[in-house]
C-alpha cells in the first residue's frame, strides 16, 4: 500500500468514509481518478468496507464482549479486509 493509502486508512478507525475524503482532502481534487486507477479504487473501497470497525463500534464490543475479545476481532477484521482486497486486486488486474 502506498503511504497515502495507509493514511486513509488509519484515519478510517474515527469513521469509515474518512477513507474517501482522506484521499480527496490529500491530492486536492474528487477526481481520484487522477492518482489511482480503477483496480485501485475499487480494491481501497472493498478494503474500506470490510476494515476495522469505527471507534463507536470497538467500544461496544468492548463493554459487551471484553477488549481482549475486540482485540480478536478487530485483528481478524484487519486480516479479512487486507486478505479479501489482496484478492480482489489480483482478480481485478486479470480483467481490468
Amino acid at each position: 500500500m502506498e503511504q497515502k493509502s495507509t493514511q486513509d486508512y488509519l484515519k478510517a478507525i474515527v469513521r469509515k468514509e474518512f477513507v474517501r475524503l482522506g484521499a480527496v482532502a490529500i491530492f486536492g481534487t474528487t477526481n481520484l481518478a487522477l492518482y489511482f486507477s480503477s483496480v485501485q479504487l475499487v480494491v481501497m473501497v472493498l478494503v474500506a468496507m470490510l476494515y476495522i470497525p469505527c471507534v463507536s463500534t470497538i467500544a461496544i464490543l468492548g463493554k459487551e464482549f471484553g477488549w481482549k475479545a475486540t482485540a480478536t476481532i478487530s485483528l481478524a477484521d484487519i486480516a479479512t479486509a487486507l486478505l479479501i482486497g489482496g484478492l480482489a486486486f489480483r482478480l481485478l488486474t486479470l480483467f481490468i
